[in-house]
């Protein structure tokens, strides 16, 4: 089952593989993969997947032969590392939790991988708080899956396994400790974090490989772009954006990416985000997904860049320096902030399910969101509760799991704005620096001023219209659902399934020609009126999970639970 592609030089390792284990009393550790690395004597034995920085094969198994598990302390990476330690077995996961692992315990015996269908998931149950917490989030948060057995693992943590116990223990923690003294500090800071990020981007890059970044019209990937071309002269680089069309609309992201990287004397390449076919969309998003990403809208994009087979490296540019987040104060406005959504998320739905399973995935997601805030609660000031949050939760379930899932098709992906050690600099950097991300901003602005001369992407050109495609493929999605069962049909039926897509699609139709702005119009004068018409629509302003984002989640969901369609 394992396919590695795998490389090292003196201080960085990669490996890719997929790696499944099974654990029981009676037979011990069971695979048939081949390790990654081992020592001489095979009582450590590696399993990489990702990309350790700043050791080599020889250190890393050194390090776990002389400190255990304990050597994790210092190693710096993008990684999921299954570790047997003579007759102990650990999943070893990232700060950040970059790369996903899953088990679970099942007739005396552990199933373990990092690819959930992998996971014998025809021995177990449906889970209604997986459903509901995909439902309205498009991501599975904390540790579910759709599966009441199977547990993705925590980041920062080693989960130690023995007969039928698993222990979990987390070796770092990420908090923000910061005093007053700070406020004259800034200057200082500044030069810390250039420093920093310059030493991060070193560590990932290799003058040798084929190396692509993700470029859009934002900031955060023309910092990378910036710093590769100034500090380091790289001249390997090929810039990629993605679009409805191979011309990208003036000021889209395509757009704006290529005039950056022209002024760089590099090539750029547009690919096609979509072409058309939901159908197939819907079921590669499943393939790739499996239920833990969201919807990927540019999913196309990817699959032409892996199909190229031109790069072996990819920069992107995901980060924790704090965001543009409003002041909020209260549970649901920190969570709102983030798009983390409890019983809100499904309220469309709640027109046409069984008020039963309604009233109990209402139930699951409230606890879940209490859950997750009260993991905050050490945490007095609102502002670190968000930004906590934002990289336990966010980061951690949607962004990187999308990277992992989708990006990773075409290379080795490299966050170098998640280095351990910005993540500890950020730490010590009081809420007025990571407002709207201060900090960051004056830095990157003093060390590239002619990139930021360049105007911000102000259209997004790489979506279709999502309602519409619904509209155009009605009847093949009715008949997809009406021609296969799925384990999805004994909680949400055939039958709900197919009113809510009706309305949603008639409601769709009939806005093309009906006035909207006399809709709202009324929808803000009549709170009654406001309501009725949002059963159909969704709410005027949202808040959560929109009727169309319900019914794609609603179709992935059955596809990945009806193994006929899932397997195609």
């Amino acid at each position: 089952m394992c396919n590695t592609e795998q490389s090292s030089d003196s201080s960085c390792i990669k490996n890719k593989g997929n790696f499944f284990f099974m654990l029981s009393k009676q037979s011990g550790v069971k695979t048939t993969d081949h390790y990654t690395y081992a020592s001489s004597s095979k009582n450590i034995q590696i399993f990489l997947n990702g990309v350790i920085y700043n050791t080599n094969e020889e250190q890393l198994i050194e390090g776990f032969l002389s400190q255990g598990v304990d050597y994790i302390n210092h190693v710096e990476g993008s990684f999921i590392i299954f570790l047997i330690e003579g007759t102990q077995f650990h999943i070893i996961t990232d700060k950040v939790n970059s790369k996903k692992a899953f088990y679970a315990f099942i007739d005396s015996v552990w199933y373990i991988s990092n690819n959930i269908d992998a996971l014998p998931k025809q021995k177990c149950q449906i889970s209604l708080p997986g459903l509901a917490c995909y439902l309205a989030n498009g991501i599975m948060l904390n540790d579910l899956t759709l599966f009441q057995e199977i547990r993705s693992a925590k980041r920062a943590c080693v989960h130690s396994f023995k007969n039928s116990e698993i222990s979990i223990r987390n070796y770092w923690s990420y908090h923000y400790e910061y005093s007053a003294s700070t406020i004259n500090q800034q200057e200082n800071y500044q030069k810390e974090l250039e420093f920093l990020l310059i030493r991060s981007i070193k560590r990932r890059y290799t003058p040798t490989s084929k190396t692509a970044i993700s470029l859009s019209g934002g900031y955060d990937s023309r910092s990378i772009l910036g710093i590769l071309y100034k500090n380091f002269e790289a001249s390997n680089i090929t810039c990629f954006s993605y679009a409805l069309t191979e011309n990208p609309k003036t000021d889209s992201d395509g757009d704006i990416a290529k005039e950056i990287a022209t002024k760089c004397g590099y090539s750029h390449q547009t690919f096609i985000s979509y072409k058309g076919d939901l159908i197939e969309y819907l079921k590669a998003n499943v393939r790739e997904g499996k239920c833990v990403s969201d919807f990927c809208t540019e999913l196309e994009a990817w699959h032409r860049l892996a199909a190229s087979n031109q790069f072996s490296d990819m920069f992107v540019g995901e980060h924790s320096f704090g965001g543009h987040f409003v002041d909020v104060k209260s549970k649901e406005e920190i969570l709102g902030s983030l798009h983390i959504w409890g019983a809100s998320g499904i309220r469309w739905l709640g027109n046409f399910i069984s008020k039963k399973i309604y009233k109990q995935m209402c139930q699951s997601l409230n606890k879940l969101t209490d859950d997750i805030f009260e993991s905050t609660n050490a945490i007095p000031d609102p502002f670190d509760k968000q930004n906590f949050l934002y990289l336990d939760q966010r980061l951690n379930h949607a962004l990187l799991p999308w990277r992992e899932n989708f990006s990773s098709q075409a290379g080795f992906v490299h966050n170098p704005f998640l280095d351990g050690d910005i993540l500890e600099f950020t730490m010590k950097l009081p809420p007025y620096m990571r407002k709207y991300r201060l900090l960051y901003w004056n830095t990157i602005r003093k060390m590239l001023p002619d990139f930021f001369s360049i105007r911000r992407a102000t259209l997004k050109d790489n979506n279709p219209d999502w309602q519409e495609e619904l509209h155009n493929h009605k009847d093949l999605l009715i008949s997809l659902i009406q021609r296969t069962d799925s384990r999805l049909d004994g909680i949400i039926s055939k039958k709900e399934l197919l009113t809510a897509l009706e309305l949603k699609v008639s409601i769709i139709k009939k806005a093309k020609t009906f006035p909207m702005r006399v809709l709202n119009y009324i929808r803000i004068r009549n709170k009654p009126a406001d309501k009725l018409i949002s059963i159909f629509t969704g709410h005027r302003v949202q808040r959560s999970a929109n009727p169309t984002e319900l019914l794609l989640r609603l179709l992935m969901i059955r596809i990945y639970l009806s193994p006929s369609l899932s397997d195609n």
